[in-house]
């Protein structure tokens, strides 16, 4: 992977021979030192007329993509041959790829990182979601970036119609229509010790229970709930989002018990205290924001981005012999060549579309 430029500067005092002597010294690996480069190199996997694919660069796409999809143990022939394939088509297209083609991917890239980050609990919490996959933001800036330079080479290939993005609209009705939303605040203390871990203790479940009564009290006397929520919570999640949720029924990560009780309150109205296997809820209803479908015209650019990378991913796999062809594409790994006779997987895709 590429690093942040490293600067190495040498302060040149004295002759130029002392400087020579000097760095010939650095270069002389000391007494009893081990080279790791030398001794574990990265090997090249992949070699072609005007870049190389190294293992280890191969070996984090892997981990990613079987983190990602939840595979165990040994990975399926179809997902190596998928990682490879996708490597080398992305090398072969940002080697092909104009300045302004260039500068309009670093753009995407950070609006997609931007829209990541977005989505996310918090950043925190995004940066050890990738330190799971062995992967950092700044790898994730440069994948992104990757992605975003091949489908601007292929960009000027693309014929996404008009008559295509409303026909996509008409023919999945059910992609764009937003289910009735319960909008709520909410404050949870739970069922595990905050330092250690450990489930609390039936006397410290009893503790909590009455001071979540209390707050139901104080919150249906009139104080402020919001404030209430941010001072006594322990979801660090509704820390970040000023303690307020936004979500449909069925959801599966919401407890049961939690929808139950969000959907049967009045706007303003608070609720008893609500046990879920977590912990203990207490839940204040903003407002029950009716099912609707949404409009074409909010959601025109969506479905042309989504039938563009469509595309891409066809021109993609269509064009992949030729190209490798084209750039003298050299698998030097002898278990990757035979990965390269197995079937691939079907074209890979973006996620489909969801309501927002």
């Amino acid at each position: 992977m590429k690093l942040t430029s490293r600067f190495f500067g040498v302060l040149l005092v004295g002759t130029l021979a002392a400087v020579t002597a000097w760095s010939d010294d650095l270069a002389r690996p000391a007494k009893g030192h081990v080279d790791l480069d030398a001794l574990f190199p990265d090997a090249v996997i992949v070699k072609a007329k005007n870049f190389q694919i190294k293992r280890a660069r191969f070996d984090e796409d892997i981990i990613r993509v079987k983190t990602s999809a939840g595979f165990t143990g040994a990975t399926p022939p179809a997902i190596v041959r998928q990682v490879l394939d996708n490597l080398i088509i992305n090398q072969i297209l940002m080697g092909k790829a104009t300045e302004s083609e260039k500068a309009y991917a670093t753009r995407e890239a950070e609006k997609n990182l931007e829209s990541i980050k977005k989505t996310a609990v918090s950043e925190d919490v995004l940066i050890r979601q990738l330190g799971a996959m062995n992967f950092t933001i700044d790898k994730l800036r440069e994948r992104l970036s990757e992605d975003a330079t091949a489908e601007a080479v292929l960009h000027k290939r693309l014929n996404v119609t008009d008559d295509q993005i409303k026909k996509y609209y008409d023919e999945h009705p059910a992609k764009f229509e937003e289910p009735e939303m319960a909008r709520v605040n909410h404050l949870l203390m739970g069922f595990v010790d905050l330092k250690t871990g450990a489930p609390l203790s039936d006397a410290d479940k009893a503790a909590k229970l009455k001071l979540m009564q209390d707050i139901v009290k104080r919150a249906r006397a009139g104080e402020d709930f919001k404030k209430l929520a941010d001072q006594y919570t322990e979801d660090s999640s509704g820390k970040q989002m000023g303690s307020e949720l936004k979500f449909p029924r069925g959801l599966p990560k919401v407890p049961l018990e939690f929808e139950s009780a969000a959907f049967s309150l009045k706007p303003g109205q608070v609720s008893d205290v609500v046990v879920s296997q977590v912990g203990y809820h207490v839940i204040k209803l903003i407002e029950i924001i009716p099912a609707k479908k949404l409009a074409f015209d909010a959601e025109k650019d969506i479905i042309r981005k989504y039938l563009e990378r469509m595309e891409t991913e066809k021109i993609k796999q269509d064009d992949y012999e030729k190209l490798k062809k084209e750039a003298g594409v050299e698998i030097l790994d002898p278990q990757l060549r035979d990965i390269e006779n197995e079937p691939t997987l079907a074209p890979k895709t973006p996620p489909d579309i969801t309501v927002k």
